[in-house]
């Protein structure tokens, strides 16, 4: 009779190896996978945050805010919807919701049509997945950030972006 001492430590060691082996290769591909995750969000908010800021120098004058010494504001992004809050002066709303027609217009024209998603949480992953799905318009959905804070004339800015935008896309 042959017995072999030393062999069915060997075959734990190896089978040990193995699982030590192939648990470190999950979790080398989950870390890979997650990271890669992780930089297309980046890549997603760094894009929704320069589109929110990106000014545009070459918008028609609007003598209201442009030439009026009162309201001392370079009006030439998205982020012109957080203005609305600041008076309670109507004439000074018209001109910002105009300014954001041009500002959507001018996206459109870049080749980057807008949607704003708003606020509210989540919103930036409602964005990201929006964005993410093939959409043949080419739109690009934006979010002001996970928060709750929001006023009525900051939607209606929201949404007068919005409206300008599917109107373009229709034509």
């Amino acid at each position: 009779m042959h017995i072999r001492k030393g062999l069915p430590g060997l075959k734990n060691y190896i089978i040990t190896m193995m699982k030590i082996i192939t648990l470190s290769l999950v979790l080398f591909f989950y870390i890979q996978y997650a990271n890669g995750q992780e930089n297309d969000f980046d890549s997603f908010k760094t894009k929704n945050n320069k589109l929110l800021a990106k000014c545009f120098d070459s918008l028609n004058t609007i003598a209201y805010i442009d030439t009026s010494s009162v309201w001392n504001c370079n009006l030439c992004s998205l982020l012109s919807i957080v203005y609305l809050d600041g008076t309670k002066d109507s004439l000074f709303h018209k001109s910002v919701f105009l300014r954001l027609e041009q500002i959507a217009y001018k996206h459109f024209e870049e080749g980057n049509p807008i949607y704003i998603i708003g606020t509210g949480m989540n919103s930036f992953d409602k964005a990201e997945e929006l964005n993410n799905k093939d959409d043949s318009t080419g739109v690009f959905y934006l979010s002001f950030g996970n928060t709750c804070l929001s006023t009525d004339l900051f939607r209606k800015g929201i949404n007068h972006v919005n409206k300008t935008t599917l109107k373009l896309i229709e034509k």
